[in-house]
């Protein structure tokens, strides 16, 4: 992320040079010695380094975004994860991020995944698949379940306090 703060920079420092030329040798005084090259040159010259700026600016900002959607595409694979530390580390990311209640986990398959313990509270996760999924003592307060599946889903002691549930399925889920 360093390297695209640089970039970032250059792409400014570029963009400032360019406008200072064209407003700075707009105005360029009619004795000066280099008058005939001034005149030839400085709207050019002016010009490219807007260009040059406004594309490295342009591809910064498609490379940080992309970056954004690997990251998040990264820490849903690894929410999904059989290793508790995996699923522990990828939700607290998660919800700093604010993928929990943007709808970003909407849809995704976490079966099998060992998510004992962990806090869902006030998460979207419609049409998520749970099947096979290790919840004992997950919490689900406020949390949108709709058209969610718990298929032979372990639950025990898990807290569903105030979910919206709307065509979930827990069958042959253990839930005591």
């Amino acid at each position: 992320m360093e390297n695209a703060k640089i970039i970032k920079r250059i792409g400014y420092i570029s963009l400032a040079i360019g406008v200072l030329t064209l407003l700075i040798f707009h105005n360029y005084p009619e004795s000066w010695i280099f008058k005939p090259f001034v005149q030839d040159t400085y709207a050019n010259f002016s010009f490219e380094l807007l260009s040059i700026s406004a594309t490295i600016l342009l591809i910064n900002y498609l490379y940080e975004n992309k970056e954004i959607e690997n990251n998040k595409k990264r820490l849903i694979r690894e929410l999904g994860s059989e290793d508790k530390g995996f699923t522990s580390r990828a939700l607290k990311e998660i919800k700093e991020l604010g993928y929990l209640t943007d709808g970003s986990l909407n849809g995704i398959d976490l079966s099998k995944a060992n998510l004992e313990g962990l806090d869902f509270s006030n998460a979207c996760l419609e049409n998520t698949i749970f099947n096979n999924a290790l919840l004992n003592k997950a919490i689900f307060k406020y949390a949108n379940l709709k058209n969610t599946s718990f298929l032979n889903a372990e639950l025990r002691e898990s807290n569903f306090e105030n979910a919206i549930f709307d065509k979930t399925v827990l069958k042959n889920s253990n839930l005591y």
